[in-house]
């Protein structure tokens, strides 16, 4: 159950679209999540392919808690910004421009690293993050909208057009190249 951990409620609702509940698919997922948020290091060997409606149960899991942290720390960048600009001396304009305040720019630090084995495990990840963090509204047209979004779609989904479209040619015998006799 979520409710045990600290997780923002904007992330425990998203959790509910996408899996009708508060709860965990089932007690993998569960312990999964639970190394994740105690910090354990993990590795995950196994590829998830099963075809089924968990298809991505750990891939879940895994960005609930990076999202989770992620979130966390803006939340703490943002609270430690605030009080620095409280703290700040007042005075004259030109005191202020010789002051040169210490700024976290939140975002743009990594909090997180995960390893992944191709650019198409990358390119499912981050479309997965994307659809987990933007609901199932998310879609290739969204990409525009994020920086470096294009060059990301550029160099990365190509491969996923190109491996599905090689698939499809081996599935059709009509389209497949004959041998010079």
């Amino acid at each position: 159950d979520l409710s045990r951990y600290s997780i923002k409620e904007r992330l425990v609702r998203h959790w509910e679209t996408l899996h009708g509940g508060k709860r965990f698919v089932d007690a993998e997922q569960g312990a999964f999540f639970a190394a994740l948020h105690q910090y354990k290091d993990v590795q995950n060997l196994r590829r998830e392919n099963t075809g089924g409606s968990d298809e991505y149960k750990l891939t879940d899991a895994l960005l609930l808690h990076c999202v989770n942290h992620i979130m966390k720390t803006a939340d703490l960048v943002k609270k430690g910004n605030g009080r620095q600009e409280g703290d700040q001396p007042k005075g004259s304009a030109g005191e202020a421009e010789s002051i040169d305040p210490q700024r976290d720019q939140g975002f743009t630090r990594p909090k997180v690293l995960v390893l992944l084995p191709s650019r198409k495990f990358a390119y499912k990840f981050v479309q997965r993050l994307m659809r987990f963090v933007m609901l199932p509204n998310f879609g290739t047209k969204h990409f525009k909208s994020i920086p470096g979004g294009v060059q990301f779609l550029d160099e990365y989904s190509s491969m996923d057009e190109d491996v599905a479209q090689l698939e499809k040619q081996l599935q059709d015998p009509k389209k497949r190249k004959k041998a010079p006799t």
